[in-house]
């Protein structure tokens, strides 16, 4: 008999709590995604977030309903994603130059004011924190910001904390309002232990609609990149309904 064939290499960590995610969620009272933000039609709104799909995965549908309702929302990305194959191993030629096109398109169909990716390294922007940092203050302050909204503080991967820091350094030099989000602490972190206040936000038919047009944007993280690796992004992960926002 032909020996079996081999099952694809899991890239990314399953959702371990998820469903525990989802309950607490679910049990929370749920904010417009312009109240919970403190944004109204004319502010400007920047998003600091470390790799393209981060800000379609954590805020996607809230940016989109925010753009919609005339919020000018402006997009800052740390890297250009170009590590995502690196703990398993293997290497996706271009894959920089790609995830930043997929973050133009993704951006653009959330309706998105402006969008830059700094480049600078995946998986190490915790080294590049004063960079981030004055390129998050150069953005707030070219565009009036009222409000900078990043990754949550504690979310269980280290770039995502790095630009957190990055951008509540440069909120208050600058005197904006600050928005965390969750991310990965949605899948990778036990909500038992989680002390600080979630918000889920509100999400219309439109905005939803909208999130999804983003994600499909993202076809080297959805789609297995290399033959014998599964998807970079669980279908978990695409599959998590909550957006929300921490208040620690």
């Amino acid at each position: 008999m032909p020996p079996s064939p081999r099952a694809p290499m899991t890239v990314t960590p399953g959702s371990a709590f998820g469903a525990a995610w989802r309950r607490r969620l679910d049990a929370s009272p749920r904010e417009e995604a312009a109240t919970a933000f403190g944004v109204g039609r004319g502010d400007a709104l920047v998003v600091v977030v470390a790799h393209p799909d981060d800000e379609t995965l954590a805020m996607g549908a809230a940016l989109a309903r925010m753009a919609r309702d005339g919020v000018r929302v402006h997009v800052l990305v740390g890297s250009r994603g170009e590590a995502a194959l690196d703990h398993v191993g293997a290497e996706a030629p271009g894959l920089g130059e790609r995830r930043s096109a997929e973050m133009r398109a993704a951006t653009r169909a959330l309706g998105v004011a402006s969008a830059e990716v700094l480049g600078l390294p995946d998986g190490s922007l915790g080294e590049h924190g004063d960079a981030l940092r004055d390129a998050a203050e150069s953005v707030v302050r070219a565009h009036g910001a009222a409000r900078v909204a990043t990754l949550w503080r504690e979310d269980p991967h280290p770039d995502h904390r790095a630009v957190s820091v990055a951008a509540a350094r440069a909120a208050d030099r600058t005197g904006a309002g600050l928005i965390e989000l969750g991310l990965w602490s949605s899948h990778w972190t036990d909500p038992t232990g989680v002390r600080a206040t979630v918000v889920p936000l509100c999400s219309d038919l439109t905005s939803r609609e909208a999130r999804a047009a983003a994600i499909a944007c993202y076809r080297s993280q959805t789609e297995p990149l290399l033959a014998g690796l599964e998807a970079v992004l669980p279908p978990a992960v695409l599959a998590f309904p909550h957006e929300y926002v921490v208040r620690p």
